[in-house]
């Protein structure tokens, strides 16, 4: 039979392969059914069996609970096995015919779109397929009211044991995660807090490394990140509004020399208080970045600090001099100015993998680091820019046209395939 499944039933329904063995007197139907006569006795359930429906929802609920990371291992085994399988759905004939008899299981459904709109890896014909098949079956079979019926449902956890473990796990990483109280103390320790015209970022800095590095493995690196954001917005604002020229260009001599005896030729407490921040925090950082990667990795990080305030000088001419620089010369000097890099890069040598000195410099690393910080710049410049004459309703209309445009182009040429547009939009609508 075209739909009988290799344990001999068809879609692993009893009642279904009961029929076709009543029909058609198939003998691999009647050995499927004994074999469930033996494990349940004269009642039996409307699936079977289970096993890997019930790793994946297991899988989906460890995910959503924030503990999947404890069991990487039998997640990875579990995946593998059930990838291969799913080629059989890869014939669309196949597709429609074995959905069509449970066009009311739309939950199954957007499972299988969820599934197929996660693709690791850059060919995955069989995911593409399933979510090209979707587009048109969901449009067929579902209507708006099932989709919000059933896609907005918490999901349900039924082991007492699983939940327990996402309690005391949640429990071990908020005592493991005392770190607000460890920045609050580095923050007054370094008179950060006494700079009044810097803007106090600090629980942002936190919440934005900890809800990206979340695993309590990752604390060096979470604190990494959360100093030198918390730095980098301090300077920033320096260099925007609280120093003068020449403590602005004091503190990049200070960078420059590199000595810890320099803080002493600063020519302002600010000066002072921010070049020692800088100061010991590299340097911290580069002492924790030694066991991990197992070289000297300071001298980079003092680079990326010193292009940043060249950058962000630069910038402050700009504005000092009331000169305006072209679009070029611009973006290519807000690659820096934006600030992520001493923020990212310090972080990177705290995830896990070693990161050789010809890996942080060669053109992939580096053209990654300029397309982030171009849209954080232009993102950050499309709400923060101040002084224009130009009307915000109409800046608003340009930003609008830019988003347009984005929408049109993300993934293929959706301007000229009207019928690609569509399908994007209309995924993009009842998927959240």
């Amino acid at each position: 039979m075209k739909y009988q499944r290799k344990n001999g039933s068809l879609f692993n329904s009893p009642s279904t392969t009961a029929a076709a063995l009543t029909h058609l007197k198939d003998g691999r139907c009647l050995e499927y059914l004994r074999s469930l006569s033996k494990v349940f006795g004269h009642a039996v359930p409307t699936t079977y069996p289970l096993d890997k429906y019930t790793q994946l929802h297991m899988i989906d609920n460890l995910e959503k609970l924030g503990i999947a990371r404890h069991f990487s291992k039998e997640i990875k085994g579990t995946l593998d096995e059930t990838y291969d399988p799913l080629a059989q759905f890869s014939g669309e004939e196949f597709f429609f015919d074995s959905l069509g008899c449970h066009i009311k299981d739309s939950s199954t459904v957007l499972e299988l779109h969820k599934a197929s709109q996660i693709m690791t890896c850059s060919k995955e014909l069989v995911l593409e397929k399933l979510n090209s098949w979707y587009n048109i079956f969901v449009i067929i079979v579902i209507t708006d009211a099932t989709i919000s019926a059933i896609h907005f449902r918490s999901c349900n956890i039924g082991s007492k044991d699983i939940l327990e473990l996402a309690v005391k796990d949640f429990d071990f990483c908020q005592v493991i995660h005392q770190e607000l109280e460890h920045l609050d103390r580095w923050v007054k320790e370094n008179r950060f807090n006494q700079l009044k015209f810097a803007r106090q970022k600090l629980t942002y800095s936190y919440f934005s490394a900890a809800a990206t590095l979340f695993s309590p493995d990752l604390s060096v690196a979470r604190m990494s990140w959360a100093k030198n954001a918390l730095l980098a917005t301090v300077v920033d604002d320096f260099y925007n509004i609280g120093g003068s020229r020449e403590e602005l260009v004091n503190l990049i001599q200070l960078v420059e020399k590199w000595d810890g005896n320099s803080a002493a030729a600063s020519c302002s407490d600010q000066v002072k208080i921010i070049f020692s921040g800088i100061y010991n925090a590299v340097n911290q950082l580069g002492v924790k970045a030694y066991a991990w990667q197992g070289r000297n990795v300071a001298h980079y990080i003092i680079e990326i600090w010193l292009n940043l305030l060249k950058s962000m000088m630069k910038e402050a001419e700009w504005q000092l001099n009331k000169s305006v620089p072209t679009v070029d010369e611009y973006m290519k000097n807000a690659h820096f100015s934006f600030g992520l890099w001493p923020v990212l890069l310090p972080a990177l040598y705290f995830v896990g993998p070693e990161l050789p000195e010809e890996f942080v410099r060669c053109s992939e690393f580096h053209t990654l680091f300029k397309l982030l910080s171009t849209c954080g710049r232009l993102l950050n410049d499309t709400q923060t820019f101040q002084g224009s004459l130009f009307p915000r309703e109409c800046k608003d209309l340009f930003w609008m046209m830019s988003k347009i445009i984005h929408l049109f182009y993300m993934r293929n040429d959706g301007y000229t395939s009207p019928k690609e547009m569509y399908s994007y939009c209309f995924n993009n609508v009842i998927i959240v």
